[in-house]
């Protein structure tokens, strides 16, 4: 409780530390079934995907020792997220849905409603957003019936990011700007907005692509392609002007 409590209130840090303790401290299988949800979910939060796909693993093998449903759906929501996470939106969409249905059936509005969200960025992932947003939408819905404001917040914070229409979160002006970068018409590719991990990758990769380097803007520039071929125009034009003024050059 209070390491989720932590990662509400934006205190990443303290809350891996505190989820780790509390795993690290406990033998149970039982208590680490009721543990790991979490713990996957600070560690995604944090970045950490490859502790959470680890947790991930214990808790579906402790899940399948169980008869009933609901240890299964508990994995099945928290499996999806770690797969949503490594960029497996389908694989993820299994699972998300399977959990769904099983909270569904046993009316537990709340965690139907979480599952849901995860469910829209699968979509999104996927480039089906008027699923997505039917999702989100509906999970919205519960949420202000049961008042739950953390998970409000969180949506609006996921809208923030990933704007409606762009799932790789590139604005229509940005995948302009990263086209004239790549074809070497453009030497600077700024983000002055919300970056997400993805818009940075990209940009990144394209930019190396096309033999250009990230730099801090503090620190004095050095010529990119387009600079560079622009001089080299002007040094051109600059010896034909001055063939035509003093005749032909001697080599």
């Amino acid at each position: 409780g209070l390491a989720l409590l932590r990662l509400a209130q934006g205190r990443t840090a303290a809350a891996v530390a505190a989820i780790r303790r509390a795993v690290g401290a406990t033998t149970d299988r039982l208590k680490r079934m009721r543990l790991l949800p979490a713990h996957i979910e600070i560690m995604l939060a944090a970045g950490d995907v490859q502790d959470a796909r680890n947790a991930c693993q214990e808790l579906a093998e402790i899940a399948r020792s169980f008869d009933t449903g609901m240890p299964g759906a508990i994995a099945a929501q928290a499996c999806g997220a770690v797969e949503l996470a490594e960029g497996n939106a389908q694989a993820a969409l299994g699972l998300l849905r399977r959990a769904f249905e099983v909270w569904q059936r046993i009316e537990v509005p709340y965690a139907a409603a979480r599952v849901r969200v995860l469910i829209g960025l699968a979509n999104r992932a996927l480039g089906d957003e008027d699923g997505a947003d039917l999702e989100i939408d509906a999970a919205r819905s519960i949420f202000e019936r049961l008042g739950a404001t953390p998970d409000l917040a969180r949506i609006d914070a996921l809208m923030t990011a990933v704007p409606a229409g762009h799932s790789h979160g590139l604005t229509p002006r940005e995948q302009q700007v990263l086209r004239l970068v790549a074809t070497g018409e453009a030497d600077v590719y700024p983000r002055l907005g919300t970056t997400m991990e993805w818009d940075t990758a990209a940009g990144h990769a394209v930019l190396a692509a096309a033999g250009g380097a990230r730099r801090d803007p503090t620190t004095p520039a050095h010529p990119g392609p387009a600079r560079r071929r622009a001089a080299a125009s002007r040094s051109a034009a600059t010896r034909g002007s001055l063939r035509i003024r003093g005749g032909p050059s001697t080599p």
